[in-house]
């Protein structure tokens, strides 16, 4: 298994993915294709795929979030795993990389998402040190701090 940024040539490869959530029933995200300047590293956001035998199975998205506080280096974070590979440790792989990335960099101190009640991978981000900062009808925003 490898983890490293993204290129503009890993698009097709996290457009797949993208595709394959979206057409999922049980799934409610809706989601369309990245553009290559969505994925590449840039001071407001960075993208890390995961490979398995040469083969991208999963990536994570962070890109800047302006919320309250302007000053604040806060990434809203996205992270997909093709079906088949969920449940192997590779979601918890790809956040403590991003972790490493932020802390390494400062690029981003906080990193934030937003998940439903019903989604198992809220144990996932609480495992990789995420908290519930708000509860909502449907669903919960986490935060974690990186440094």
């Amino acid at each position: 298994m490898k983890i490293r940024i993204a290129n503009r040539l890993d698009i097709v490869a996290i457009n797949i993915i993208r595709k394959e959530i979206k057409e999922d029933p049980a799934d409610e995200h809706q989601l369309d294709d990245y553009a290559e300047d969505s994925i590449t590293e840039e001071e407001y956001q960075v993208t890390f795929v995961c490979e398995l035998n040469n083969n991208t199975v999963g990536y994570l998205n962070l890109s800047y979030h302006n919320g309250n506080n302007k000053n604040e280096q806060t990434a809203i974070m996205q992270i997909f795993i093709k079906e088949t590979y969920r449940g192997k440790g590779l979601g918890e792989k790809l956040i403590i990389e991003a972790k490493k990335y932020c802390k390494r960099t400062k690029k981003f101190k906080t990193i934030i998402l937003s998940v439903l009640k019903s989604n198992p991978a809220k144990g996932l981000y609480e495992k990789t040190g995420f908290i519930v900062s708000e509860e909502k009808d449907d669903g919960y925003w986490m935060l974690v701090n990186t440094y």
